[in-house]
């Protein structure tokens, strides 16, 4: 749990992370004694952000927790609101080590009467929560916590506790569409940028619904998943913004399709607060008792993008790369690792967890479990990855983009490489075994096995 703050916010409004939580500290009075040199003096009042060595360390698979990618747009999202702090005549303590050894040290330092952060639901972060809640017994602050992810405020929603979250997203969202009001944001100073240029000079928002599956391209989905992630803009920003773009421009699917993925999003952070630890087991929230595997160099191949299924290599590979991948490929991934490999989802989640800049705990491994048959829908379901990856990617423009080794593979084969004889191998350039991989797996054989299972 670190202590993450927005790029477009304003003292005191923080946003969080899904690992990262914000720290406000409020002084009951001053100290103009200090002998510190005011460089190194925390503001009277302000937000204190952590870096928490923990979540550079390892996961339960012994992968690391956070890539290089991940940390870049971490450091420069917190050097960003720093400088726009400092603008405001505010800035930002920035401290390294775990919250529940910083913040009383801090409060000690400053004689703070109150530490406010923002409320998490993962396991690990309410473990930390916990710690920083207990280790401030011992000095005379004490601490607050609010509630600030979602689209829809804890309180507002029409469920009593967590156990009355329902386990399907259409109920939820139903549920909150007719019962709950999404709150206003507050205003933010004149000097702090607007949102993205998705909304409005891009003028994508239009089409959003009919190109938020595309695979390739600035604009083919709204990229707001990084930001959202690292608390730089909040749910109820874009929501808000979108509101705006329907009053001053027009409304159709694809502006309400926004609302819809944010709803989304809100689902799995309310899901995850009421499965607590359960969404980390093996049989996932269900508790489904499936006969996961654990082979090392499948998950190898995987991961690598070397398994000679190109949608997922192709997929793979940009994640590797980049830090991102397509919600369409993210499906498809874990639905070759999870259903067709057989391998434990968790290390997927895991894989994904160390790799995505926009890695929330909630939206991936709520997703995870929901595509693996240990999440809110228990049934046998699969991706057809060749049927998608021609549906999606239908020209191979994608695949090819990735994975240079098929650029001159007709479109005919450049999904299926295997179907090509060895002479038309040689012709295009792409030999399997030397080339490109030969698929790992038949494909259709593990979906009439998926079939038999779920009749």
């Amino acid at each position: 749990m670190d202590v993450s703050f927005a790029k477009v916010a304003c003292l005191p409004r923080v946003f969080p992370h899904s690992h990262l939580q914000p720290s406000h500290l409020q002084l009951s009075h001053l100290q103009p004694s200090n002998p510190r040199p005011p460089c190194l003096r925390p503001p009277s009042s302000g937000p204190v952000y952590c870096f928490d060595p923990r979540h550079f360390g390892t996961t339960m698979f012994d992968l690391p927790k956070t890539n290089a990618v991940r940390v870049r747009f971490l450091r420069e999202s917190v050097e960003d609101l720093r400088g726009s702090l400092q603008d405001l005549g505010s800035d930002l303590v920035v401290r390294r080590g775990c919250p529940e050894d910083v913040l009383p040290a801090l409060v000690r330092q400053t004689d703070a009467a109150k530490v406010l952060q923002f409320q998490e639901v993962g396991t690990e972060e309410r473990e930390v929560e916990q710690a920083v809640e207990t280790a401030l017994r011992d000095t005379d602050a004490t601490p607050g916590f609010f509630w600030g992810k979602t689209l829809y405020h804890i309180d507002d929603i029409p469920f009593e506790d967590a156990g009355d979250i329902p386990s399907v997203y259409t109920n939820f969202r139903k549920g909150v569409e007719k019962k709950s009001r999404v709150r206003p944001t507050i205003d933010a100073p004149e000097s702090l940028p607007p949102l993205p240029e998705y909304i409005w000079r891009e003028d994508c928002l239009k089409k959003y619904k009919a190109t938020r599956n595309g695979l390739l391209g600035a604009n083919y989905s709204s990229k707001f998943s990084a930001w959202l992630a690292h608390g730089c803009i909040t749910p109820r920003q874009i929501h808000e913004e979108v509101e705006r773009y329907e009053d001053r421009r027009f409304d159709n699917k694809s502006t309400y399709w926004m609302k819809f993925e944010l709803i989304w999003r809100d689902f799995f952070t309310y899901v995850t607060w009421k499965a607590g630890d359960r969404l980390f087991h093996p049989g996932g929230i269900i508790g489904n008792d499936i006969d996961w595997t654990y082979h090392d160099e499948s998950f190898e191949r995987w991961a690598t993008g070397t398994t000679g299924i190109p949608f997922v290599d192709a997929n793979m590979r940009e994640l590797n790369q980049t830090g991102y991948m397509s919600n369409r490929g993210r499906q498809n991934v874990a639905s070759m690792l999870s259903q067709s490999l057989k391998l434990d989802w968790r290390m997927g989640a895991a894989y994904f967890e160390s790799r995505l800049v926009d890695h929330d705990v909630a939206s991936n491994w709520g997703n995870w479990a929901y595509n693996s048959r240990v999440g809110n829908d228990p049934r046998a379901r699969y991706f057809n990855i060749v049927k998608q990856a021609k549906r999606y990617d239908e020209n191979g423009e994608y695949v090819r983009y990735w994975l240079p080794e098929l650029g001159e593979v007709p479109d005919e084969y450049v999904h299926e490489p295997h179907r090509m004889s060895h002479e038309q191998q040689k012709l295009f350039n792409c030999v399997l075994g030397a080339d490109y991989p030969k698929p790992m797996v038949n494909l259709d054989k593990t979906y009439e096995r998926i079939r038999a299972e779920r009749d």
